[in-house]
């Protein structure tokens, strides 16, 4: 057994909000490799689904990687965070 067997995802979702770049992107691939499949949210639709492109494409030496999905996020008409009562 090798010592990142340990450190496996596989039939686990990672979340990663940002993902599109920086170290979102980072952390998507590196979730990816480990075998999560790996769900990226970024205001940018474009550059999410570009992201999950590449990711999905990576090179033939890295672990097969999960699904990969891009999404952008929706607004609501409920506020998800509420403000405390001033009471």
């Amino acid at each position: 057994m090798n010592v990142l067997d340990l450190f496996r995802l596989n039939g686990r979702t990672a979340l990663i909000t940002g993902g599109s770049r920086g170290l979102g992107r980072v952390f998507a691939e590196a979730f990816a490799q480990a075998g999560a499949s790996t769900v990226i949210m970024s205001r940018d639709a474009e550059a999410c689904q570009l992201a999950a492109m590449q990711i999905a494409a990576l090179p033939v030496g890295a672990p097969p990687p999960s699904p990969v999905m891009s999404t952008t996020p929706t607004k609501s008409k409920t506020p998800s965070i509420r403000r405390p009562n001033s009471e």
